[in-house]
């Protein structure tokens, strides 16, 4: 089979049409227009009134929506929720932005107002969240296991915190959206990292696409008390248009969305392969968001196998922890162990499993990357091929001429069913 990859730099790819059990994508879609979708949505809410009977006129309100890692168009989507408190009287000066960074870096003023739209970004007080900043941030709760949430003092100010994300399939939280905007949109990154380190121990399959999991009820217990009380969700095609969405209640709005999320991401797949291809395209600003792909490719992958990632990463492995070029993707005990030594923090570590699972504990793996030079893809624990095509002729020596391959295309947000 002769593979195009959906990225010019990668070039194409000759698979041997005997061992490919298939080339797999998700086909979210929509035949109705985006704006009917979103309108419908603030229309009937999930588990709450409609926004404009949620809030009143002497209210404040606190919106928060993802960053650039993303691609939901929340200028497309905010015309919708702001004409809903508009309506409910609420005035612009009880109206503020804040931007869900977890621990990513700050987006600049033009992102703003790409994400945002510039009548935003002008007529209303718009912030980044400042994760690293003791000052910007309040110890708000305790969790039932004992566990300090710490977050934007931004939700102090607030009657009304309104999260406005998207919901895919999430190797930590199953699927994200919800409570995820403010854990750990928002929070510190001892609370980012608290929340993302439950998933140590569950393993990814069990994780990747189930929405009740011990890691979204904590999601849902922090978000809860730090003031989240409305949603707003899309669904969306790889273009980045809104083709499903749920708004309302926290928990009972994210649950619908999450499974419509299921119907747009879910493929049947004939059964896991020795050799995994796959690409983050559309999710890959730097490779600490990249690695989406590696949990779906690992749930195909046969033990032992090899696994070919091909993504983009123009910001390099992760501007904000660069701890994961200096320690690499290394064997889950030693992760475990950086991190109780403190080398590390538990967001750190959470990430270097997603990979170490799959290409060091129980496989190997090839990184294609024009943002990651071939000295940093060694250094993260991957094999290093000039191209997909020397990649794939050298795992099918390892694994042997007879070796199953399956392809997953913008693997990302896909979600393989068995």
């Amino acid at each position: 089979m002769h593979y195009t990859f959906p990225y010019k730099f990668a070039g194409t790819l000759e698979i041997p049409d005997a061992h490919l059990l298939g080339v797999f994508e998700a086909h979210p879609h929509s035949d109705q227009p985006e704006e009917a979708i979103i309108a419908g949505a603030i229309a009937h809410p999930v588990g709450a009134p409609r926004l404009r009977e949620f809030i009143n006129a002497r209210e404040t309100v606190l919106i928060i929506t993802d960053d650039v890692t993303r691609m939901t168009p929340v200028d497309r989507i905010l015309p919708h929720l702001l004409s809903e408190l508009e309506r409910a009287g609420v005035p612009d000066h009880n109206i503020r932005f804040l931007i869900a960074l977890g621990t990513h870096r700050k987006m600049t003023r033009d992102e703003l107002v790409a994400k945002l739209g510039a009548n935003i970004v002008s007529r209303f007080n718009v912030a980044n969240h400042d994760w690293d900043d003791p000052e910007a941030l309040f110890h708000i709760a305790t969790s039932t296991q004992g566990i300090p949430i710490v977050v934007n003092r931004a939700v102090q100010w607030a009657d009304h915190v309104i999260g406005v994300g998207t919901i895919f399939p999430h190797a930590v939280a199953g699927y994200s959206g919800g409570g995820k905007i403010v854990i750990p949109g928002i929070s510190s990154e001892a609370t980012c990292g608290d929340m993302h380190w439950a998933m140590y121990g569950i393993p990814p399959r069990d994780l990747y696409g189930h929405v009740e999991n011990p890691v979204r009820a904590l999601i849902d217990e922090f978000a809860l008390k730090a003031g989240l009380d409305y949603i707003v969700d899309a669904v969306l095609d790889a273009r980045g248009r809104v083709v499903a969405m749920a708004t309302g209640d926290p928990i009972a709005a994210h649950r619908a969305g999450a499974a419509l999320s299921a119907r747009h991401y879910g493929v049947r797949v004939p059964g896991p392969a020795d050799i995994v291809i796959c690409d983050a395209c559309g999710a890959d600003i730097e490779y600490w968001q990249a690695i989406k792909a590696i949990t779906p490719a690992g749930i195909v992958m046969n033990d032992g196998g090899v696994i070919i990632q091909v993504a983009a990463c123009p910001e390099g492995i992760a501007v904000s922890h660069p701890e994961v070029l200096e320690y690499g993707y290394r064997p889950l005990v030693v992760v475990e162990a950086l991190m109780q030594q403190g080398l590390i923090s538990k967001s750190v570590a959470a990430h270097m499993i997603q990979a170490s699972e799959v290409i060091v504990d129980r496989g190997r793996g090839f990184l294609i990357s024009p943002g990651v030079s071939p000295e940093e893809t060694v250094r993260l624990g991957f094999l290093h091929a000039e191209t997909p095509q020397e990649a794939l002729d050298r795992a099918l020596t390892i694994k042997g001429k007879s070796a199953s391959i399956i392809v997953l295309r913008h693997a990302g947000d896909l979600l393989p069913l068995f």
